[in-house]
């Protein structure tokens, strides 16, 4: 966002409003409603890295993204027999 505001001012050179553009101000109301989003969330349970891992290794799909990128990799991974069998 680079904000470029301006401002009216009362006949005391107070401010009383601002002027964005549009872009600025779609800007600005999708950070708020991601603050809110985060602010409803401060008070929920965390959940530790160790159970996400576990989590997602349970449903597969933390071996399947690991098997993608060993595939990617392979001089890091050859020593990996999961990896030479899918090369071969």
């Amino acid at each position: 966002m680079t904000a470029q505001p301006q401002f009216i001012t009362n006949s005391n050179g107070d401010k009383t409003a601002v002027i964005l553009t549009l872009d600025d101000y779609q800007t600005l109301l999708e950070d708020l409603e991601d603050l809110a989003a985060i602010a409803e969330l401060k008070d929920e349970d965390t959940v530790p890295w160790d159970q996400v891992k576990k989590e997602l290794y349970d449903s597969g799909l933390l071996i399947a993204l690991s098997l993608k990128n060993q595939l990617k990799n392979p001089c890091l991974t050859y020593p990996n027999p999961l990896y030479k069998a899918l090369a071969d």
